[in-house]
């Protein structure tokens, strides 16, 4: 996977301050600013699936920012998250897709937020892998869907 230094750079910046900005600040005592390039991204598997994750920032409560890496052609079947999850495309062509919907996949730069509880499938394009940065307020989690029997 490849990403360009100006335009990983740019699109991690703007994903961080429009998701995290907020989020960091507790007080006086011990601010101090986050920046992450990509090279500072540790990615580590996840169980039981073919991504990876990075993590940018959470707290107690499960709230989060992650950085998550699809391998180009993946396909998560139908499926939905307990509490909303926001996310902006970095890399690659990458979506999510209600039931009975035509599938959109969008490019680096676009924004989509999935609401907690919509059943939904999710895909990242064939072309290239895609990286994601995602923020929920609550846990992630990822719970299957049995598709409807007509």
């Amino acid at each position: 996977m490849q990403i360009s230094i100006r335009s990983g750079a740019a699109m991690l910046a703007i994903a961080v301050v429009a998701f995290a900005g907020g989020a960091l600040a507790h007080g006086d005592a011990g601010k101090s600013i986050t920046r992450l390039t990509v090279a500072d991204l540790k990615w580590n598997a996840v169980p039981n699936t073919p991504l990876m994750e990075a993590p940018a920032w959470s707290n107690a409560s499960g709230a989060y920012c992650r950085f998550n890496k699809f391998p180009k052609g993946t396909k998560i079947p139908l499926h939905h998250h307990t509490a909303d999850v926001s996310a902006v495309v970095i890399a690659g062509q990458f979506g999510s897709t209600e039931v009975g919907a035509t599938t959109k996949l969008l490019g680096p730069g676009t924004y989509q937020q999935i609401p907690g509880g919509l059943p939904h499938t999710t895909e990242c394009g064939a072309g290239a892998d895609c990286v994601i940065f995602a923020c929920g307020p609550a846990a992630f989690d990822l719970v299957e869907e049995s598709p409807t029997k007509k």
